[in-house]
């Protein structure tokens, strides 16, 4: 945390400085109050503070749906007036939007990276009771492994509900 500007409307003493307190809200980056109160008056004091925290932003511009991995760097990022948190670590992370060069990569501009596109063909298999169907199906949503998906039956033109569970596999209900 770095104090940027500090207003003081006149220089504050203290006779003893035990009685020297400085009261704020250190929950809030930015335009600030604090209450200084030098045991004989309390004055209200206006101060501007910016932080900063280590996060990945992009080298390159990027288009939805990209990989960040290979396209960010780790910097130390000014988090002041961000809406939303840094993200950590950008292993199987994928662009939510464009973005531009330099941006600092938060949460609300990336997604997980689906183990299978919409439109890629899956197996889908179904078991009840000794019963075991297979057939092969287009999933018509970005998947994730332990998700649900709907996945159209080839054979039918149906589109039924499935779990994901990975290696081209969907189970369906």
């Amino acid at each position: 945390v770095h104090i940027e500007q500090l207003r003081l409307p006149k220089d504050i003493y203290a006779e003893n400085l035990n009685n020297f307190q400085i009261k704020f809200d250190s929950s809030k980056f930015g335009a600030n109050y604090a209450e200084i109160n030098n045991g004989v008056k309390r004055q209200q004091v206006y101060f501007y503070t910016k932080a900063y925290k280590e996060g990945f932003v992009t080298t390159d511009r990027l288009k939805a749906g990209s990989s960040i991995e290979a396209s960010s760097r780790r910097e130390m990022i000014d988090i002041t007036n961000l809406r939303s948190p840094l993200i950590t670590n950008t292993k199987g992370l994928i662009t939510a939007k464009n973005i531009g060069v330099g941006r600092p990569l938060t949460e609300d501009l990336v997604a997980k990276e689906p183990a299978l596109k919409k439109g890629e063909t899956v197996r889908i298999v179904y078991d009840n009771n000794g019963l075991k169907i297979e057939t092969v199906g287009v999933i018509e949503a970005d998947a994730f492994v332990g998700e649900t998906v709907p996945v159209r039956n080839l054979s039918s033109q149906k589109i039924i509900t499935a779990n994901y569970i990975g290696g081209g596999v969907a189970k369906a209900f």
